[in-house]
């Protein structure tokens, strides 16, 4: 088929736009930036009306910023390839305009990359509970030996993650009699023994994702400095 216009390479999906929308209002309405009501109101009236301006994607969310920042004087397009304005003037909505000021301080920080990474978390979570049902469902198909999962064992695994991820397999199997067979079965299979760390890595790389995003939905938009610069990194 015919390629996709160059605009929309690289571009956030209307998912990762809203969240990047999220992000930014939240920093402002927390933070204590000087920005006009009517911009935070833009951008609530963006999410709540399903108006989702095309952001670019980079590698720190600095594109997508900038933007937002454009979407806030009426100008460029939507997810859908509509002109933003004229979807602006359907919905009833005004664009309230930025001045220097106001744009340095939405295009600081790292909203879009903060909010990319809290979607990403929080897929990767939803996953990881499905990963350790079939793990559960799998020492049931191989009648494995599971007393590896008890509390006691559970106890000495290395890390609070492992630990965590035995103590879940272990109530996910509770009761269960396709467990602990005493003839046919895997036994203590090395599959089965490491399944707490495997699991465990896993928890604990998604749970740095997941803290690095609210740290970033944490943070506190500040006012431009006497230079003109945010004192926050862009």
């Amino acid at each position: 088929g015919a390629p996709a216009p160059a605009a929309v390479v690289g571009a956030l999906d209307v998912t990762q736009a809203r969240a990047t929308l999220l992000f930014k209002l939240t920093t402002l309405m927390n933070g204590r930036s000087g920005v006009r009501p009517a911009l935070t109101q833009f951008l609530a009236d963006l999410l709540n009306k399903g108006i989702t301006p095309r952001l670019h994607a980079d590698a720190i969310g600095a594109d997508s910023l900038s933007g937002l920042a454009d979407a806030c004087k009426g100008l460029g397009v939507t997810v859908e390839g509509f002109q933003l304005g004229e979807a602006l003037t359907a919905a009833g909505i005004a664009h309230p305009g930025l001045s220097a000021a106001e744009r340095t301080v939405l295009q600081a920080g790292q909203s879009g990359a903060g909010a990319v990474a809290g979607l990403v978390a929080h897929g990767a979570s939803l996953t990881l509970a499905l990963a350790t049902a079939v793990a559960a469902l799998s020492c049931e198909a191989l009648q494995a030996t599971v007393s590896c999962f008890a509390t006691e064992a559970a106890e000495a695994q290395p890390g609070k993650a492992a630990m965590a991820a035995a103590s879940e397999l272990a109530g996910l199997m509770e009761g269960s009699k396709q467990v602990n067979a005493k003839k046919g079965g895997v036994g203590a299979s090395a599959f089965v023994v490491e399944l707490p760390q495997v699991l465990g890595s896993a928890r604990e790389a998604v749970d740095g994702t997941g803290r690095a995003a609210k740290v970033e939905l944490a943070t506190l938009a500040l006012p431009p400095g006497k230079s003109g610069d945010s004192p926050l990194v862009p």
